[in-house]
């Protein structure tokens, strides 16, 4: 993801970082993993999913 982080302007605006700015390391993108429970994942993605106009209740799953 670093890699695609790096050569993608549009992932790096999405994502908030400036081109002078290096992308996380996998170490801190994997600890910040295990420390946000299912919880937390679940609330950011279905904030993002507001975010671009899809309401999370009313997906369905498989």
């Amino acid at each position: 993801m670093s890699n695609s982080i790096t050569q993608c302007p549009a992932l790096r605006e999405f994502l908030a970082i400036g081109l002078d700015e290096a992308p996380l390391d996998h170490s801190t993108r994997s600890r910040t993993r295990r420390l946000a429970g299912g919880d937390v994942r679940k609330a950011v993605f279905d904030f993002m999913l507001r975010e671009i106009g899809v309401d999370p209740k009313s997906e369905t799953s498989g």
